[in-house]
């Protein structure tokens, strides 16, 4: 890939020829198209091409909540997406191909260097009526009552999210929304918090809930 530095007229997108261009972050490239190789893929390479396409799909989603997951680590070199799609095919894909499948416990959707919650815990009141509690004690390790407390549920079956942002560390729980649609007898769930002012995070939680 080329950078174009000045020109008479400037950047371009798009195809020409063998020859794309395209802008990231206010800079013009350039690249040939890649040659179509007539080799059958090896099985390397069609795990690699799963593992990726795993990955993609569950991450897609919820681009942006990944975008506030990890505006507190130090990544410059690539998008916060980017960044955790390697991250899952690095360190939460396992199996053998073609039999791979996405460790959803190993998944950290935020990183950062403000207080977790702390005690958390499930109560299943009913199929529908699922709460997650927190205990909070005012100090200066334990986060603000103020910061709040972001909700991620996966329903793997239907590869359905729901996001729930009206919790706070004050607040002491959140309750999950889960409705008849809601089909899967095991949610996965993972919590942060962000503080209020400065937008920093936690380091993501997570938790598995079987219904009954």
């Amino acid at each position: 890939m080329a950078r174009i530095l000045s020109g008479i007229l400037g950047g371009f997108e798009g195809k020409v020829g063998n020859v794309v261009g395209s802008r990231w972050r206010s800079i013009s490239y350039i690249r040939s198209l890649p040659r179509r190789s007539r080799k059958e893929p090896s099985e390397k390479q069609l795990a690699t091409r799963l593992k990726f396409s795993l990955a993609s799909a569950f991450v897609y989603p919820i681009r942006s909540i990944v975008d506030v997951g990890f505006t507190d680590s130090k990544i410059t070199d690539s998008t916060a997406t980017a960044n955790f799609i390697g991250q899952i095919i690095n360190n939460a894909i396992v199996g053998s191909y073609p039999d791979l499948k996405i460790e959803y416990s190993k998944v950290i959707i935020s990183k950062g260097g403000i207080s977790p919650l702390k005690d958390l815990q499930i109560t299943i009141n009913s199929p529908s009526d699922i709460i997650i509690s927190w205990s909070f004690t005012d100090g200066h390790f334990s986060g603000k009552g103020s910061d709040k407390v972001l909700a991620v549920l996966y329903d793997d079956l239907k590869k359905e999210y729901q996001i729930l942002e009206d919790a706070t560390r004050l607040s002491k729980q959140v309750k999950l929304n889960i409705t008849d649609q809601t089909t899967s007898a095991s949610l996965h769930v993972w919590l942060f918090c962000i503080e209020e002012k400065t937008n920093k995070v936690s380091e993501s939680q997570y938790l598995l809930i079987k219904r009954s």
